[in-house]
């Protein structure tokens, strides 16, 4: 790449952010009745940019680059993800939000590579599950995004039977990146949190104990599991989903039944930007299938 001045870089910086603000009016809900209006200027607020925006000539929006003093840089590219990330309509404003972040990294890395960097990085661990279910971390370059990142976006099924520790450290990356993550496990889950820093990773306990303390899921009933589980997926934009306990749902309700729970969540999860993983040594399951749920 050539080299970027300052001026051009702060030029860059200018243009995202009225590329951002004029697709922000344009997204927002509530057109019909005017209320967008009134939103869309709560929102420029919130984000900190009520003395950078303002209406021009012809009712065009400006973005007026000179109040934007170089210590707020970092501060107000951060509040638009923090403002942004709560609304469902979010991923409308993907590329605009993209293009926000790599022209605000690139401003900061001419002040200072090294600082650019670890805000960078800090902006992924707060943010990256929003970044993820909505693209874009698909839309930065490699080196802008976690190390994790391919492997989710590429993989929506995975299975470990011979390396199930594969499959809680790629948990406890994502979570580590504010995705959203769920595991369901046989095993204790206070000892999970402690071996892995599951502390940010929702665990349902699959057993017939039940504490105040755990969140259980009964053996017994895969009908209503299936539905517990699907809900989440479509409902949890990303999902990363953990089951280590297939060997135990088929100990209850046969081969034939884990299969077929477990082809529809595959499938739930490949329309819904999800992943599946699968954990654990299936010695209950004959070679055939096995085969076939390694296969979905």
């Amino acid at each position: 790449e050539e080299p970027i001045s300052s001026r051009d870089s702060l030029d860059a910086l200018e243009t995202s952010y009225l590329d951002f603000i004029n697709k922000l009016k344009q997204v927002i809900p509530g057109q019909e009745l005017g209320e967008s209006s009134f939103k869309f200027w709560d929102y420029i607020e919130a984000m900190g940019m009520e003395d950078m925006v303002r209406v021009g000539a012809f009712d065009k929006l400006v973005f007026q680059s000179d109040n934007f003093k170089a210590e707020r840089i970092k501060e107000v590219a951060s509040n638009v993800l923090k403002v942004i990330e709560n609304f469902e309509w979010a991923d409308q404003l993907a590329d605009e939000l993209a293009s926000l972040l790599i022209a605000t990294y690139k401003k900061l890395q001419l002040e200072s590579g090294h600082s650019a960097e670890e805000w960078f990085e800090k902006l992924n661990r707060d943010h990256g599950g929003f970044m993820f279910s909505t693209d874009i971390f698909a839309k930065l370059p490699d080196k802008l995004t976690p190390e994790i990142h391919p492997k989710l976006a590429e993989e929506s099924y995975s299975v470990f039977i011979d390396n199930p520790e594969e499959a809680y450290i790629r948990l406890q990356k994502a979570a580590g990146y504010s995705i959203d993550c769920l595991c369901l496990t046989k095993y204790s889950p206070q000892k999970l949190r402690n071996k892995y820093q599951f502390d940010r990773v929702d665990i349902y306990w699959f057993s017939y104990k039940k504490t105040e303390q755990e969140k259980t899921v009964l053996p017994d009933d895969i009908p209503a599991l299936k539905i517990f589980l699907k809900r989440n997926i479509e409902n949890i934009a990303g999902l990363q989903l953990l089951i280590d306990c297939l060997d135990e749902i088929r100990l209850s309700h046969g081969g034939e039944n884990t299969i077929k729970f477990i082809s529809s969540l595959v499938e739930t999860c490949r329309e819904n930007q999800a992943n599946l993983y699968i954990a654990g040594r299936l010695g209950n399951f004959t070679k055939d299938e096995v085969n076939l749920i390694q296969n979905i």
